[in-house]
């Protein structure tokens, strides 16, 4: 009796295991959080005139920067606005890694080399899902060509900075369709 109550229990023990384990994974491969785009008076103007197109890229650049604690995806481009909006995520064991307190918030910037001119976002929009912190980044005044790369920049302190290839050198940029829910928000209708 005794044999099979331990039996039961590992064997629990090592399902639970397993099903916590697929539930991380689903968890860090989810890039369908804050991808809608973000509307502004100018965008729904455009969007009014049929003047208003998006580009994405086929392939990511990259889903993970080089010292593997952000990601950037939900790369769009409107070419006659010139803005680019992304989506970056971050683990909240983050904080730790750079030493500073939970809930300290990261500059970001947008260029092409690490030394030349960079672009402050002009809207920033916040979420928190499980243990990610998610960001939709607005960037105006930005050109974005397939034959350039371009970079965003995290910034927590002087301590910790790092960049991701949002778009690399020439990657195809490719027409994006606006969402129902994108074309709700760019008509007004609800």
């Amino acid at each position: 009796m005794f044999k099979k109550i331990i039996s039961t229990t590992v064997t629990l023990i090592v399902l639970l295991l397993c099903v916590l384990i697929i539930l991380r994974c689903c968890m860090s491969a989810d890039r369908s959080v804050m991808t809608d785009i973000v509307p502004g008076d100018a965008m729904i103007a455009a969007y009014a005139a049929g003047e208003l197109s998006a580009v994405t890229t086929e392939d990511p650049a990259g889903e993970i920067s080089l010292d593997g604690y952000y990601s950037v995806y939900g790369f769009v481009y409107f070419p006659e606005l010139h803005q680019v909006q992304i989506t970056v995520r971050y683990n909240r064991s983050l904080f730790g890694y750079a030493g500073v307190p939970e809930g300290t918030e990261f500059s970001y910037t947008l260029g092409a080399a690490k030394d030349g001119e960079r672009v402050s976002p002009t809207s920033v929009q916040s979420y928190e899902k499980g243990i990610y912190h998610y960001r939709r980044l607005v960037f105006d005044n930005v050109d974005v060509a397939e034959d350039a790369s371009l970079y965003c920049y995290m910034r927590l302190s002087d301590t910790y900075e790092s960049e991701h290839p949002v778009h690399h050198a020439m990657q195809p940029l490719v027409d994006r369709k606006f969402t129902k829910d994108e074309v709700r928000m760019l008509t007004g209708e609800e």
